[in-house]
This record gives C-alpha cells, sequence and structure tokens, in this order.
C-alpha cells in the first residue's frame, strides 16, 4: 500500500460489480489494486468440503441444472457443485484454492465471512496455510467476533452497521457502549451525497465525526461504506480521517479515490 496516502478498501466479494463475485479471478483481480483487500464468503458442503460462496444456493449466481442450483449447498456434494458454472466458466472456489493463492504473495490479506462453516474447520485450514495473521474475520453478529478472539486473541475481526440511519447510529452505540468488545473494525454504510462541497446525508449531522473519534478512543478502526460514492465524497471522508473503505467495484473506487487525494 503506497505510505503518501495509506488507506485501505475492502473489495467486497473480490469486486462484484466489475468481476463474477467470490471467483478464483475476483480474489486476483482485486488484489491488482494496491489498496484494496477482497472479502469472501466461506459456507461447508454436505462432504466437509470448504468452498467460498455467498448465498446458501446458487440460483443467484449460476448456471446449470435447475434442481442443483437450488438444491443448498450444505446438503451438495464437491461432484455436484463442479457442475455448475458461476460465470465465465468458473466454478466455486474451495477455500483451500484461495488460501494458496494467498501463499504466492505475502502482501496478499483478506477479509473472510464464515457463513455456513465450523469455525473450527476453517482456522484449522488457515493454520495449515499460514495465513492467519493476514485474514480479517467479518461477521454480522458481535457474539461470533467474541468467540474467534476468545480463541485468537490477536485476531483482526470487523462487524457493520446498516439499515435506516436509525438502525445504523443505535448499533454503532450498542457497539461502542460494549467497548467494542471482540471486534476491531467497525463498518458503517454512509448514505450521503457532495452538493457544492456540503455533505447531505439522512445520519444526524456530526454523526461521521462522533464515530471517528470513538473508534480512535478505543483504538478501533472505523470502516466506511459510501452508499454513493464521488470523488468529492471520497475526499470528504479522507480528509475527515476516515483510513478504511469497502467498494464493489475496485477500478472505479481506486480511479475515484486518485481523483480525491489529487483535489
Amino acid at each position: 500500500m503506497h505510505n503518501e496516502h495509506p488507506y485501505h478498501f475492502q473489495a467486497h466479494r473480490g469486486g462484484m460489480d466489475e468481476v463474477y463475485e467470490n471467483t478464483l479471478t475476483a480474489m486476483r483481480y482485486a488484489w491488482t489494486f494496491s489498496h484494496a483487500i477482497p472479502e469472501t464468503d466461506v459456507r461447508q458442503l454436505t462432504d466437509g468440503t470448504l468452498v467460498c460462496c455467498h448465498d446458501g444456493t446458487l440460483e443467484r449466481t449460476g448456471t446449470g441444472e435447475a434442481d442443483l442450483l437450488a438444491k443448498p449447498l450444505a446438503s451438495m456434494s464437491l461432484a455436484e457443485l463442479r457442475r455448475i458454472d458461476v460465470g465465465g466458466g468458473e466454478q466455486v472456489p474451495l477455500l483451500s484454492d484461495l488460501l494458496a493463492l494467498m501463499q504466492e504473495e505475502r502482501g496478499r490479506s483478506l477479509y473472510l465471512e464464515i457463513k455456513g462453516a465450523p469455525l473450527g474447520g476453517v482456522l484449522a485450514m488457515l493454520r495449515d496455510y499460514q495465513v492467519l495473521d493476514r485474514i480479517r474475520f467479518v461477521h454480522k453478529e458481535q457474539a461470533f467476533c467474541k468467540k474467534v478472539q476468545a480463541l485468537l486473541p490477536q485476531a483482526l475481526t470487523m462487524t457493520w452497521c446498516s439499515g435506516s440511519p436509525e438502525q445504523i447510529v443505535q448499533h454503532f452505540h450498542a457497539l461502542a457502549d460494549s467497548g467494542f468488545n471482540g471486534i476491531t473494525e467497525v463498518q458503517i454504510h454512509f448514505p450521503a451525497l457532495m452538493e457544492e462541497e456540503e455533505l447531505r446525508s439522512p445520519l444526524p449531522q456530526g454523526f461521521l465525526q462522533e464515530a471517528l473519534q470513538i473508534t480512535e478512543d478505543h483504538k478501533r478502526v472505523l470502516q466506511v461504506c459510501p452508499i454513493t460514492p464521488s470523488p468529492q465524497l471520497l475526499r470528504y471522508l479522507y480528509k475527515e480521517g476516515v483510513r478504511s473503505f469497502v467498494s464493489n467495484a475496485p477500478r472505479a473506487f481506486s480511479a475515484m479515490m486518485a481523483k480525491a487525494l489529487r483535489s
């Protein structure tokens, strides 16, 4: 990552707006952007194989036999999974294949959300591939993040605050009231636009600055997900002190960020 303007961004599912999500190609693609850390999801097949897929079925992302597309991954075999195309001729990747890519270059890190897989099995594989120190564990539930940190006290963990403006604020303050127990990074969805250098957002005025101060006081990282990013908005966020972002479009985001930092 560049030292001149230090920041990073989570490339959600590898950059799902620009590539087929959660494929090995998507992960490789995200890593070509120097500030990007791809994110993926882990599920377990009926035979115990760990695979990278967001949904519980492949109806949304796959092409193939209708009965297989509708079949829950948890009850699917690896042989069945191999019959489904999830874009560009690719198959749902094995977690082991993705971790092998991480081994190729020491600088490759990963956001990892464990959805339908046993934590112990995932941790064992991460240890086998010697990449534990480059994983940022993601989960919707704070309790899961606490469980990860109970097993791995040095683990990096993240949860997020989404929904209505009121829900975002309430969830963030609930996490703060807990001292961000089990969490090292918290993401807030940030619905906002810049109009003539003025921020327009349904979130309470000053909430961003408050969240930045609270996370700094707790030695935590605040990640911001700009719902409608623009160079103007990214410049504003960066100037306010945001250094962690999330995007579905690594190329577009990188271009906007470069423009923002030149201004």
